[in-house]
This record gives C-alpha cells, structure tokens and sequence, in this order.
C-alpha cells in the first residue's frame, strides 16, 4: 500500500522525491499502477521465500547423497568437485559446478607499475597489441575487481625482460581464492534425447 500521511486533514502519499501529494491532485492511472505494482510485489516477495526454502531443501538433498557416497566408499570428496547425478533412466541431470571467485590484492598495483616501466623502456607504439591485452586485463568492472581470466592470458605471453618477469610473478602472488560460489542447474531430456536446461530465471520462462 502507498505511505500515507494526513495533513491538515487530507490524505496525502509519499512520492518517490520523498515529498508528500494530496491524494486528490492524483489522477486514477498513477493510483492504479501503484495498486498493480505493489500487489505484484507481494507475490513476488512470497515467491522469493518460497524458492529460498526450497533451495535450501534440495541442497539438503544432494549434501546428503554425497555425504553418503563418501561413506560407502569410505573417502571424503574434493571441496572442489563438480559433479553430474542422473536419474536411473538417463532422462533427468543435476548438475553441480563449485566456481572459485578469484581476488587480487594490494600488490597487483606493483605489478602494474612494473608493466609499465617495460612499456616505457620499449617507447611509444612498441608491442601495441600486448598492451592492449594489458589494458583489458588492469580494466575493473562495476565492482571494482578485476577479470581473472584476463590476467590468465596476460601471463601467457612469455616475454623476456627481467621487469615483466617480476610482474608476472607478482601477479601469480597477489592471486588469492576470496570465496567459492555453487551453481545447481537442472536438465531433462525432449522427445528427441537432447538435454535442455530448466529455465529458472522468470523473465526467460
């Protein structure tokens, strides 16, 4: 429902400037479209906790299974595994992939400064196409954090110089693991036998 306040007597709902409108200067639609979006929003609001509970259910589930595998063989397996279940008849996969989220820290700024001694040594123009490669690798995103798997292929190039060297090196130590995101998706079979995904993003369904 739309905040509302009584002011000398009238109704009044808050804007989204933070300021307070005497519900009689405002006109049916913007009412009606404030009725549609909340009603919405509270559908959607029980849906979220619906999914985050089941969430929680099916982990439950596979945590389970897997915990049981690892007792019938008498191994614990790798934090790290992904892993693929399928259903006896081959028809319906879960799959579970671990995915490292990679940080840099403070001395990835060394690195930087090293690489651009190198640049500096060399002259303008020199090697355009590594320093473009560069440039994309020390590009942050929204975040603030840099792509891992650019700086992956930044220390492939193997160049001889005793700075970029140490930079490379630098890189490799200021690479630590921040935390480890887990992506469950679910396949089945079509007449056909090709897996397709089941879509759970809302606006793709």
């Amino acid at each position: 429902m739309a905040v509302k306040r009584e002011i000398n007597g009238d109704t009044h709902w808050l804007n989204s400037r933070g300021k307070y409108d005497p519900v009689r200067f405002i006109n049916k639609i913007p009412k009606r479209r404030d009725t549609m979006v909340e009603r919405v929003f509270r559908k959607i609001d029980k849906l979220q906790t619906r999914m985050l509970a089941d969430k929680g259910v099916i982990n439950g589930w596979i945590k389970e299974f897997v915990e049981f595998t690892e007792q019938h063989h008498g191994a614990a397996m790798s934090e790290d595994a992904n892993f693929d279940f399928t259903n006896y008849a081959g028809t319906m996969k879960i799959k579970v992939k671990i995915s490292n989220v990679i940080k840099y820290d403070e001395q990835i700024h060394v690195a930087k400064s090293l690489i651009d001694k190198c640049f500096t040594k060399w002259g303008e123009g020199a090697h355009p196409n590594i320093r473009l490669i560069v440039n994309h690798a020390f590009k942050v995103d929204r975040e603030g954090e840099l792509n891992h798997q650019k700086m992956i292929e930044l220390q492939s190039y193997e160049i001889n110089n005793k700075d970029w060297k140490k930079a490379m090196e630098i890189i490799t130590k200021s690479r630590r693991i921040d935390s480890r995101k887990r992506y469950i998706t679910f396949q089945k079979k079509n007449g056909k036998g090709k897996w397709e995904t089941i879509n759970m993003n809302f606006s793709s369904m």
